[in-house]
Parts: structure tokens; C-alpha cells; sequence
């Protein structure tokens, strides 16, 4: 477990130091130019809301449903 935990680390250091040495991508650039990047943030943290609602409602009708099912 240990010996997965280094690994993992070392390749997420490895990962991180590449992606700092690249150049914007063209969509990246595009977006930010055009002052889109917002949007697309908000569409993102619209739809991650979206899911984390839709679990917690789902975690309440599962609980609710086991609570009857012992019963």
C-alpha cells in the first residue's frame, strides 16, 4: 500500500511539472480571449451542483427505503 502511495505521488508530481511547461491550448485561449471562460465555468459548476443535489436527494430515498425495509 505504502509502495502505491509513493507511486502515485510521483507520478502526480511528474504530471503537474508538465503541464506547467505547456503553452495555453488554442480552445483555452480562444475562450479566455473572448471572455467565454466564464460561461463554461458556470456550466460546469451548474452541472456538478446538478449531481450533488440529485445524489443527496438519491441518498435520502435509498435511506428511507431501507429504514422500511427493516421494519
Amino acid at each position: 500500500m505504502r509502495a502505491f502511495a509513493t507511486t502515485a505521488l510521483l507520478t502526480l508530481t511528474a504530471l503537474n511539472s508538465m503541464a506547467q511547461d505547456a503553452a495555453p491550448s488554442w480552445l483555452e485561449h480562444t475562450l479566455h480571449g473572448n471572455g467565454k471562460i466564464n460561461t463554461v465555468v458556470a456550466v460546469v459548476a451548474i452541472i456538478i451542483l446538478g449531481l450533488g443535489i440529485w445524489m443527496w436527494r438519491m441518498d435520502r430515498r435509498l435511506r428511507a427505503m431501507e429504514t422500511r425495509q427493516r421494519n
